[in-house]
């Protein structure tokens, strides 16, 4: 949705459409880059000051997802398959 537009906000915190809201735990996905280069984050647990996890997909690798942490410091990230990480979070 996001590489074919289908999703025309650019970056942040960005409501799926109705049908895709159980992709997310809060129906929200979070788009850090939206260009020749995607990051863009599934909530898996959205903590409020205790921590938050993550289904990342990266279109590179590890050091992208890294390269868009926001002041959330990043404390494990797992790599599931090719493009797709389990992110850990300190927020």
């Amino acid at each position: 949705m996001v590489k074919n537009n289908d999703i025309v906000e650019s970056l942040g915190d960005v409501k799926l459409p109705k049908g895709y809201g159980k992709l997310s735990s809060d129906g929200n996905i979070y788009i850090y880059q939206k260009d020749s280069e995607q990051v863009i984050s599934f909530w898996v647990f959205r903590g409020f000051l205790s921590g938050s996890v993550e289904l990342i997909y990266s279109s590179k690798d590890e050091a992208l997802i890294y390269k868009n942490e926001t002041g959330h410091p990043i404390t494990s990230v797992i790599k599931l398959k090719e493009h797709w990480f389990l992110v850990e979070t300190d927020y």
